[in-house]
């Protein structure tokens, strides 16, 4: 009867020794992770207008606990860039040259380490310190320009909900919204002194009596086409080495915000500054162009805006930098 029992011992050990593979394949793992620029040149070191920072770019496989931090030359620990609960796939993290105090970091070479358990299963785990970024004093010439991106949305005829993918060149309503097809513009800011009950406005043919001047990062604008059309200009991106990342202050109560996202994003990692849905905040609303009817948003893209409803003050930033 003994050889009878031989197929299940080999299959026992064939299945222990293919259960690594298996589980391997499943690993968490980096989808992708880019530094740029790899080298800097703080603001501190020289005149403001030779700063820049560099951005960060990483993903993953699946959802995982993720933390990002900025090392020494000996290891030592300089400053934690970036911690999330559960995240895929972030907005990219900048960092400029400091420190957790503020102050700038000596020239040297910092490493980045990046760390990550899955959410799924706590022992899949991974750590990455393969990036690392120069500061460096400046040159007597500005280091290269980031370069400016166009950006074009379409109007459709009637009402639409929307913000600008990037800052303009020129962020005055009266050059953003150019377009003859527009009628009117209205936002909603409750701590702008210019606001009438929270509203601003913009009239293309009576510049001089509105009240809306500028536009303005995370912001969200509803727009008013005679026809379909489309909003188009050139800008920079929210994100772009030496920009300081923008903030919007949002009030107890209804806001109307616009996207910092840079490409398609659930609505966990774009409004990981805010806070849980259903906690620090517990409504969010979008618009459906043509239709003029509100509805729940599934994802949040480049140039969308939403109406929020925050129960306490909470700062806006893209991703949670």
């Amino acid at each position: 009867m003994a050889p009878l029992a031989r197929p299940a011992t080999v299959s026992a050990v064939l299945l222990a020794l293919l259960a690594p593979l298996w589980a391997r394949a499943d690993a968490l793992a980096l989808t992708h992770y880019e530094v740029a620029p790899v080298t800097i040149y703080p603001s501190a070191t020289s005149s403001p207008a030779l700063a820049t920072s560099t951005a960060i770019t990483f993903g993953f496989s699946e959802r995982a606990k993720v933390s990002l931090m900025v090392l020494g030359p000996s290891g030592e620990s300089i400053r934690t860039l970036y911690a999330s609960s559960g995240v895929t796939n972030p907005e990219p993290k900048l960092w400029d040259g400091t420190d957790a105090a503020g102050a700038v970091v000596a020239p040297g070479t910092y490493t980045l380490a990046l760390a990550a358990t899955s959410t799924a299963q706590e022992s899949d785990a991974l750590y990455d310190t393969s990036k690392t970024v120069a500061v460096a004093l400046p040159p007597q010439e500005p280091p290269p320009d980031f370069t400016p991106e166009e950006y074009a949305l379409p109007l459709a005829r009637g009402w639409n909900l929307l913000s600008l993918p990037v800052v303009p060149d020129d962020p005055g309503a009266a050059q953003v919204f150019a377009s003859p097809a527009i009628d009117s513009v209205w936002s909603y800011d409750l701590a702008d002194p210019a606001a009438v009950g929270g509203w601003l406005v913009f009239d293309p043919a009576h510049p001089e009596l509105s009240t809306l001047a500028a536009t303005a990062p995370g912001a969200g604008y509803f727009v008013r086409a005679r026809a379909e059309a489309q909003l188009s200009g050139n800008g920079t991106p929210y994100l772009a080495p030496g920009r300081t990342p923008p903030s919007r202050a949002l009030a107890a109560g209804w806001n109307l915000i616009g996207s910092y996202a840079t490409s398609t994003a659930d609505l966990d990692d774009a409004f990981a500054s805010i806070g849980w849905a259903g906690i620090e905040y517990t409504a969010l609303y979008s618009f459906l162009p043509g239709s003029e009817s509100f509805g729940l948003p599934s994802a949040v893209a480049p140039g969308a805006a939403f109406w929020i409803y925050t129960p306490a003050p909470e700062n806006y930033v893209p991703s949670d930098l």
